[in-house]
């Protein structure tokens, strides 16, 4: 099971992976890229692709998937970003679980969305601090044997199979590597982004946890 967020270069770099492992890519804006909170009346930051608009160039894509989590538009500080990790993440794994018929899940996103992630499963906030993520790098999660089964995420679930964000199956080794410290002022605080114009007027998501029943029409309005 492959899940990435919309973005064309996130698409492009699990497209072979999908082809060789014979299963579609489902598009989940719960692992999209981080903004930063826009400034006051500079509207909103740029909505997510849907699915359906992705198809035509990408018909590996399976459109029947629904979102898990939506992120909102009016973008995040460092603790949100955090915090959207561990929401997401407790919401996706329940997910999987109630299907019961996927024994490996690959998530494709950028290096931000990565981290908080690896920080969320391993319960380890060290990780946000020191991790560095390159482009294509990988890393591997396990559910520990005899581990926590009611916790969906943290130390006593889950644990890392060898070094986090690794590069060494890359011909180049690990490039353009990026981490929090990368963009933080100072104690998580980072500079605020410009909305993108035109965008004063509308309406953000609702974002969080989502039915994952509704269709993804939702997206393509918002």
């Amino acid at each position: 099971m492959t899940n990435v967020n919309s973005a064309d270069r996130c698409l492009q770099t699990a497209k072979p992976t999908a082809i060789a492992l014979g299963v579609p890519l489902f598009v989940e804006p719960g692992i999209q890229e981080w903004y930063s909170n826009v400034k006051a009346g500079t509207g909103l930051h740029p909505r997510p692709v849907s699915a359906q608009e992705l198809v035509p160039y990408f018909d590996i894509i399976d459109p029947k998937w629904t979102p898990t989590f939506l992120v909102t538009r009016k973008g995040e500080s460092v603790p949100d970003l955090y915090r959207r990790g561990e929401e997401f993440l407790k919401a996706f794994i329940a997910r999987v679980d109630q299907a019961g018929s996927h024994e490996r899940v690959l998530l494709v996103s950028h290096a931000a969305t990565v981290i908080t992630l690896a920080q969320a499963l391993l319960g380890n906030k060290e990780v946000g601090r020191t991790l560095r993520v390159g482009c294509c790098t990988l890393s591997t999660f396990k559910r520990k044997d005899g581990g926590d089964q009611h916790a969906l995420i943290g130390d006593e679930t889950w644990e890392a199979i060898g070094e986090l964000a690794r590069g060494d199956f890359l011909p180049n080794g690990i490039e353009r590597d990026w981490g929090m410290v990368d963009i933080e002022l100072k104690d998580g605080v980072v500079i605020d982004d410009d909305g993108v114009p035109g965008t004063e007027n509308e309406v953000d998501v609702v974002p969080g946890p989502q039915d994952w029943g509704q269709s993804t029409s939702n997206i393509a309005r918002m």
